[in-house]
């Protein structure tokens, strides 16, 4: 397919972070890189809110790519405005939809001269305080130009369930819809599917060569992925069925407190399962683990998990996968033919921990509500003893595994996105903008000054303002506010305006472009005595 050039693209957030190793951040830093590997825009504008996201950003091309430089522009967001006023940008693309997604698209119908695609993924769905976030979804400014981004089909149907909740118990008109809805998977980098020697992998790490090594990797957290106490004992309860040697590999960072650290150390010991922890793990390590080891396991039990990111690093590795028939692993994995989906089960409703879970973290929520949340102990036992005493059934399954990772691959996932920005560029719109969560601070605390003043209200210079014209005097700009009131001469052009005693009305209607800076600029000029308001 011959490479576009398609003009501006832009966001308003950093996608890479740094801090706790997390799927989303490793999700975004990827997407980022195969973005940019692919590079089918001519420029690339951030608008950032913090000083040390600009900074982790600009590390971040200049370490990976140095040759995009010219064609990356990274702003502090205060200039967001005067860019969608004077610049045609072909979309705006989120690294989530939880953010800025639908103020962003009420700014844009409000100033921008083009109405350009907006879009943003899902990630984690299942934290309290984002109900106020899908709330702000439901709303009359989308156009037929944005999309939320559904990395599965469980992820969109679990936005559907909140928005049916809210519409329901708000009791909202019709006309408040949440945007479109379209289902594009995260991908899997190349180097996963490397073909490396096992043989030499498994001597490289010390682990039997005919025994059985399992492995899971991510966050070692019972609070927002899986609780493995289960997972141990139901290896426990075959394990005088499996004679050769069994190892468990554990990498991911370990968020277990010592006291569960303990326990799970003592579980396997007492189940005779070596168990390795390789914590904080190494992308080059991870690959090789990856590909040293046999069967890939993860139960996991906890609404936080969305998509499954390393279910498709395991599967691009050659591995067979066991897995909870859970979230978005459902969709990963193809049962009894590159791994198997456990059955799992859960009440049909806890309104106990619904009506608590506000008055928690969202660590302790995801854990209770996990606790409630079971696989099938007897179906895992079945179909990991199947894996263990049948090498050749694992080899195919692992092979069909590889062969589906292929339709994964960030190349085509990013492909997936271009031609949905495409298809999103040339649908038709009608502009609205009255969005419910925006509110006029001025009028909400009108009651706070003495007076307000307005269009049909007269104002005069000052002698600071004379002796300002006559460049005696020069404005004083605090924070970033020279953005919004235009230059030097603009400003003496405007008081210049009402050296004879005029109406608000009058000036703005010999302006040409958006009254509300001009009004901005007034206001200025008025607070720091360069005008003054003729009281009437």
């Amino acid at each position: 397919m011959a490479k576009r050039s398609l003009p501006i693209w832009a966001s308003l957030h950093p996608f890479v972070e740094g801090g706790q190793i997390l799927g989303r951040k490793v999700a975004n830093i990827q997407w980022l890189k195969a973005f940019w590997e692919k590079d089918p825009f001519a420029e690339y504008h951030f608008f950032l809110l913090l000083p040390e996201q600009v900074k982790a950003l600009e590390e971040f091309v200049d370490k990976n790519f140095p040759q995009l430089k010219a064609k990356i522009k990274i702003l502090p967001r205060i200039k967001l405005a005067s860019y969608l006023k004077q610049t045609d940008y072909f979309c705006f693309h989120l690294s989530d939809c939880i953010g800025e997604f639908s103020s962003l698209a009420c700014l844009r119908n409000f100033l921008s001269r083009q109405t350009f695609v907006i879009t943003a993924p899902i990630h984690s769905l299942s934290y309290n305080s984002f109900i106020y976030a899908y709330l702000s979804h439901l709303t009359p400014v989308w156009t037929p130009r944005e999309s939320i981004i559904t990395t599965t089909n469980s992820g969109k149907r679990v936005l559907k369930n909140f928005y049916a909740h809210l519409k329901s118990n708000y009791q909202l008109a019709e006309s408040f819809q949440p945007p479109k809805l379209t289902t594009i998977p995260l991908g899997v980098a190349d180097y996963f599917f490397q073909d490396q020697d096992q043989k030499a992998l498994k001597q490289k790490y010390d682990l039997p060569a005919k025994g059985l090594t399992l492995i899971y990797v991510g966050r070692l957290a019972v609070d927002s992925k899986l609780d493995f106490i289960p997972v141990l004992r139901a290896i426990g309860e075959i394990r005088k069925k499996l004679p050769q040697q069994v190892v468990l590999i554990l990498a991911g960072e370990v968020a277990w407190d010592q006291e569960d650290l303990s326990t799970i150390k003592r579980l396997a010991l007492n189940i005779k399962l070596d168990l390795r922890f390789y914590p904080k793990v190494e992308e080059k390590t991870k690959v090789e683990l990856l590909q040293a080891s046999d069967v890939f396991l993860s139960m996991i039990d906890n609404f936080q998990e969305t998509f499954g990111l390393s279910i498709l690093e395991a599967k691009a590795s050659g591995l067979p996968v066991l897995a909870s028939n859970f979230d978005g692993y459902k969709e990963l994995v193809q049962d009894q033919k590159d791994g198997f989906l456990l059955p799992t089960y859960m009440p049909e409703k806890n309104s106990f921990l619904a009506a608590f879970s506000n008055l928690l973290y969202d660590n302790q929520t995801h854990l209770l509500f996990a606790q409630q949340v079971g696989f099938d102990l007897a179906v895992f036992q079945q179909k990991l003893l199947l894996l263990a005493n049948n090498p050749n059934l694992r080899n195919e399954m692992g092979q069909r595994a590889k062969k589906s990772a292929q339709n994964y691959v960030w190349s085509k996932i990013i492909e997936k996105h271009v031609s949905l920005w495409e298809r999103l560029r040339n649908t038709p719109v009608q502009i609205k903008t009255n969005f419910p969560l925006n509110f006029d601070h001025f009028q909400i605390f009108a009651h706070y000054p003495t007076q307000t003043f307005g269009c049909k209200d007269k104002l005069k210079v000052s002698q600071l303002g004379l002796r300002l014209l006559a460049g005696q005097e020069h404005p004083i700009f605090c924070g970033n506010v020279e953005n919004f009131l235009g230059n030097l001469e603009q400003l003496k052009q405007t008081l210049a305006f009402f050296v004879q005693t005029k109406s608000l009305e009058s000036f703005l209607n010999t302006m040409q472009g958006d009254k509300d800076l001009f009004l901005f600029r007034i206001a200025w000029l008025v607070k720091h005595g360069f005008l003054k308001v003729v009281l009437r």
